[in-house]
């Protein structure tokens, strides 16, 4: 099913074999179309997972004093 939205601010009414009010910022799913003029499509695609940033060990460092005193 694909998902619209009202972004319009108004009410919209839509002839869906009878007039079907869609208030505003309303969320409808409607089967088998992908555009309805007044409404604009929400794409339902789910988010990408998230990966977690790898952690670096830190390189050791000579803490050692060199040469001449």
């Amino acid at each position: 099913m694909a998902k619209f939205k009202n972004k319009t601010g108004y009410d919209v009414y839509l002839d869906l074999g009878g007039l079907r009010r869609i208030a505003a910022n309303e969320v409808v799913e409607l089967e088998g179309t992908y555009s309805v003029p007044p409404l604009t499509f929400v794409e339902d695609f789910k988010p990408a997972p998230k990966s977690k940033p790898k952690k670096t060990r830190k390189k050791p460092t000579s803490k050692g004093t060199s040469g001449t005193i």
